[in-house]
């Protein structure tokens, strides 16, 4: 996919050692065309913790700023990760990740992470 991106005029951005298209032409109006119709975004750089068992909910919603314990199932929210302190860890400080609810548990997207 990166020689498709490539092709198609991408400009790229660096991430953990990832080299990700970033954008086409004008960021911001491929944004605002995304929230009017429907945008795709390639998360393949990215994990997912998966969180099962009984207990799943009251402790994902102590380790994350928004509260969770209302989502029904296969719904998400926009969340940070909290430190042990109770302050917002350095990896979501720019931006919240999406918690959601599923069918075995609760998954949350986590930053990429290097290559090796």
């Amino acid at each position: 996919m990166h020689g498709q991106h490539r092709a198609l005029g991408a400009h790229f951005v660096h991430v953990d050692g990832w080299e990700l298209p970033g954008w086409y032409e004008d960021p911001i109006m491929e944004r605002r065309a995304a929230r009017r119709a429907a945008g795709l975004a390639d998360a393949s750089h990215q994990g997912i913790v998966v969180l099962r068992g009984p207990d799943r909910r009251a402790i994902l919603d102590g380790l994350v700023t928004d509260d969770i314990l209302h989502l029904d199932r296969f719904h998400g929210v926009a969340a940070c990760l909290l430190t042990p302190a109770g302050t917002v860890a350095p990896d979501d400080e720019q931006k919240p990740r999406r918690v959601f609810t599923g069918s075995f548990g609760f998954s949350r997207a986590i930053q990429a992470g290097p290559k090796e």
